[in-house]
């Protein structure tokens, strides 16, 4: 679609005798650097704006809660989230294999030191990460395992009643060194620079065709 659009704004403008000027070049490549920056960095890394009831930053209440149970069937949900500890859910839709399950090698040595709550969430059985065996294993509805990590894996970071936190583990894992249940700032910070992207575009665009008119 976008080479279609392009050969069409080049024959529109070769039959206006027409050439492109600074602004209409700069604003094409921008146009084009966000038309697949965002996708890939949607597919890398989780897309930076999620619908769904279980966003960085949403609170979680009666509505959205995050239910697991352990092999007997049994919710066990109040017993995770406890100890006012930051807690990390590493959500697994497939298995992993131990080159990948290393990227959690930070994480599992704060679990081991006690000072984080950290699980394994999945919706079939069979699945474990290799060398983190004293990691618990829940299970949660298909559905909303889907809902709250959209990869096959990753890691999701719950503190004071809030999710702070979403990365994909599989291509570019974050590198738990510190400043666990803090991370909702640096999300926010994120965010601020792609809305600062996109009204540069989109002053870029409105000057780009005012100037076009004139």
């Amino acid at each position: 679609m976008l080479v279609v659009a392009g050969i069409h704004s080049w024959n529109v403008f070769r039959q206006a005798k027409n050439n492109f000027n600074y602004r209409q070049i700069g604003l094409t490549i921008g146009v084009l650097v966000m038309a697949f920056f965002v996708p890939l960095y949607s597919y890398f890394y989780l897309p930076s704006f999620d619908f769904l009831p279980y966003n960085v930053g949403t609170k979680i209440e009666a509505k959205n809660v995050v239910r697991l149970y352990d092999s007997g069937f049994n919710d066990v949900t109040e017993t995770v989230f406890v100890g006012g500890k930051p807690t990390y859910m590493i959500g697994l839709k497939e298995k992993i294999t131990p080159e990948k399950s290393g990227k959690l090698a930070a994480l599992h040595e704060e679990y081991e030191k006690g000072k984080i709550n950290l699980f394994v969430a999945t919706s079939q059985g069979g699945i474990a990460i290799p060398g983190c065996s004293d990691v618990p294993v829940y299970f949660m509805d298909n559905v909303m395992l889907k809902s709250i990590l959209r990869t096959a894996a990753g890691v999701v970071a719950f503190a004071n009643g809030r999710i702070v936190g979403k990365w994909n583990l599989l291509y570019t894992p974050y590198r738990f060194d510190g400043g666990y249940g803090e991370e909702l700032s640096g999300e926010r910070w994120k965010r601020g620079a792609f809305f600062g992207v996109l009204l540069v575009m989109g002053v870029l665009l409105f000057y780009g065709r005012k100037k076009m008119e004139e």
